[in-house]
């Protein structure tokens, strides 16, 4: 019977410092870049195959808009910015639906917190490796959005700005958005 309970308490351990290890936070090494912070979002609104769609480069221009231009985004770094654009950013907090997306990281690694009964070897750790390769070309300027959007939301949402033209950007999940105020004032944007 002592033997039996050793053995419980044995396996309640090594559950439990399996379970640390695997929910550890990530090394102070591993430093959240604009590159991965764009990707996780390209992900957080357009899915794992983000690469496939126009949502990222659209996004990024927004935050480089917003980062430029906007009186209460100067002085924000692109982090900062990208963290104010969405409500659901995806640098320190996860989404509620979808936390392992906080978890991806440059080196294709499982996410911690990724779906159990989905696969993430193969298919899922080759969409991410792409998207984040999209997002490397984007932020090098290889690759240039359809448009020149001032906001985003997703399909069902629409800007405060009741005057807000749809652009249109190519193929997205989310509809991007132009404020003629802006095109206005500072002669950037396009609904082409």
């Amino acid at each position: 019977m002592r033997s039996f309970a050793r053995l419980l308490i044995l396996a309640a351990l090594l559950t439990l410092a399996w379970c640390t290890l695997r929910w550890a936070p990530v090394a102070a090494q591993d430093a959240i870049t604009p590159v991965l912070a764009l990707a996780r979002l390209c992900v957080n609104e357009a899915g794992l195959g983000a690469y496939r769609r126009a949502d990222c480069a659209a996004i990024d221009a927004v935050i480089r808009f917003r980062q430029e231009f906007l009186p209460a985004h100067r002085g924000d770094s692109y982090l900062e910015t990208l963290h104010r654009c969405s409500r659901r950013a995806v640098i320190e907090r996860g989404h509620r639906g979808r936390p392992w997306i906080v978890d991806l990281w440059p080196d294709g690694r499982e996410p911690a917190r990724y779906c159990r009964t989905c696969r993430w070897e193969g298919r899922g750790a080759r969409a991410w490796a792409r998207t984040y390769r999209h997002a490397v070309a984007i932020r090098q300027g290889d690759i240039v959005p359809r448009c020149s959007p001032h906001a985003w939301a997703r399909p069902d949402v629409r800007p405060a700005d009741p005057t807000a033209v749809v652009a249109d950007c190519g193929a997205t999940a989310n509809t991007f958005w132009i404020i003629p105020a802006y095109v206005e004032r500072w002669g950037i944007g396009d609904a082409s």
